[in-house]
């Protein structure tokens, strides 16, 4: 697996889809997962085996109290540029998950 640097202005296209985002940390100098690979820009590890990953700074604490929600920046984003139409799952709640299907492409408004 081959990750190359992802441009920020696209990485909305990797969350909207809804994909199972997992997230790991650093604790104690040790990471949380069994494929670790040194991000670039932040302490925590990425995932080896994951199509993207995204490395995030906490960019606001002000909801965290009453809703338990960070907010993030992305700094820096990677993909494995030798998939081409990753299959991603998706969460549907209650041990219910579904891997993505057929592509389906549209004008895009995103600008």
């Amino acid at each position: 697996m081959s990750k190359g640097s992802y441009p920020l202005s696209k990485v909305y296209g990797l969350l909207e889809p809804g994909p199972v985002v997992l997230v790991t940390t650093r604790r104690k100098g040790k990471p949380n997962i069994p494929t670790a690979v040194e991000a670039s820009e932040v302490k925590a590890p990425l995932v080896a085996e994951c199509y993207a990953s995204l490395e995030c700074r906490v960019a606001d604490t002000w909801l965290v109290n009453r809703y338990n929600f960070f907010v993030l920046q992305v700094v820096r984003a990677w993909v494995d540029t030798a998939v081409k139409n990753p299959q991603t799952l998706h969460h549907r709640g209650n041990g219910v998950f579904a891997v993505a299907g057929e592509t389906v492409k549209l004008r895009s408004a995103m600008k």
